[in-house]
């Protein structure tokens, strides 16, 4: 199981030291954090959370919610002044 976050580094010694450690441990449960964060945060959290150095992340980024819902807020301007029906039909084509 892997979990891309921003902070995934911290976020793993924070689930180590909580209740849920040994689920995690069971379900073989995987931190990364986003590719540019390594870069900008210390070599040392590069090399043990990139998916692009970590074979186990195959070529997820784990931007993929980020670009859908930067897509999905260039469809804001469609109902600015629409009514909240023609906002959750525009909302709704776009997610089908």
């Amino acid at each position: 199981l892997a979990l891309g976050y921003n902070i995934g580094c911290d976020f793993l010694k924070t689930v180590s030291c909580s209740c849920i450690a040994e689920a995690s441990w069971d379900l073989n449960l995987h931190f990364y954090v986003g590719m540019l964060h390594g870069y900008v945060h210390n070599q040392k959290c590069q090399l043990h959370f990139d998916p692009c150095i970590l074979s186990t992340a195959g070529l997820e980024d784990f931007k993929t919610n980020e670009w859908i819902f930067s897509w999905q807020n260039g469809t804001a301007h469609l109902f600015w002044y629409g009514s909240k029906f023609h906002c959750h039909m525009s909302l709704h084509l776009f997610w089908e």
